[in-house]
């Protein structure tokens, strides 16, 4: 794993203009209210031509766009997963999933460009979509399946990694939530996920999932952050069932791994 300690820093070169409403920030952290607790301070300083959002938004940034300007907006998410401790960060890069940018008009602009590059500068590998809306809701209904899974098996991956009937359950429910992608009108992105999920047998996925969550890893990339973040995935799941209820889609095993969300939230907070 590696470790990063937090300091300020200056960057050498080109000045990019960029604010990033970060979702590990505790002001942004959970998705909607907080973040538009500041639109109206990010809508009146005319000065940040961009503006750089990195969390979960599955139902689109509608309201936003049309507070601070829909010109100003690039959206993205990090391709890392890890932890705080105190001033450090532990944190391992997600191989299968890098750090993806885009336009809301899927176009690759300069400012795009840039923005990619800074990324790739600082060492996180980086790719821009074409679809960035698309990829973001696919994401969701990803994380939150993933999510609802590892709470049934009280925030373990590797407890869930040997639970069979839990690692089917969310399968399905990935599946399902990838069909109301498809029912929306849009392409299930990136690519190894629709390849994933909706290409290869269920046996194959529960099997990829068991060796993967079984790994030290997988605690890294999910399990920490899960264990956190549970009342984000919860704003995020209500999104999600918005989605479901515009696609039309049934969805009984994500409805149940949101069902875990919700219980895991009432429970005591873990560290």
């Amino acid at each position: 794993m590696r470790r990063r300690l937090i300091a300020p820093h200056r960057y050498q070169g080109e000045i990019l203009f960029v604010v990033r409403i970060a979702a590990v920030d505790r002001l942004y952290r959970c998705c909607q209210s907080p973040l538009a607790n500041a639109l109206p301070d990010l809508a009146a300083n005319k000065r940040i031509p961009i503006l750089f959002f990195m969390l979960n938004q599955p139902t689109g940034v509608g309201d936003p766009a049309e507070a601070v300007g829909r010109e100003r907006i690039v959206l993205g998410f990090p391709g890392v997963g890890g932890t705080r401790d105190g001033h450090i960060v532990i944190y391992a890069m997600i191989a299968q999933q890098p750090t993806t940018v885009g336009e809301r008009d899927g176009r690759r602009t300069v400012r795009l460009r840039k923005i990619a590059r800074a990324f790739r500068d600082a060492g996180l590998p980086t790719k821009m979509s074409r679809d960035i809306e698309a990829w973001l809701k696919v994401h969701a209904f990803f994380i939150t399946a993933m999510c609802g899974a590892i709470y049934l098996a009280g925030g373990d991956c590797k407890k869930l990694s040997e639970d069979d009937a839990a690692l089917r359950l969310m399968t399905k429910g990935v599946r399902e939530g990838f069909a109301a992608v498809r029912a929306l009108g849009l392409t299930v992105t990136p690519f190894s996920l629709r390849v994933l999920f909706t290409w290869l047998s269920d046996a194959f996925a529960v099997g990829y999932w068991r060796r993967f969550l079984a790994a030290e890893m997988a605690d890294y990339v999910f399990g920490r952050h899960a264990r956190v973040a549970a009342q984000e995935m919860r704003e995020v799941a209500r999104d999600c069932q918005c989605l479901l209820k515009r696609s039309g889609e049934a969805a009984p095993a994500l409805l149940r791994l949101y069902r875990a969300i919700d219980a895991y939230v009432g429970e005591p907070a873990r560290d």
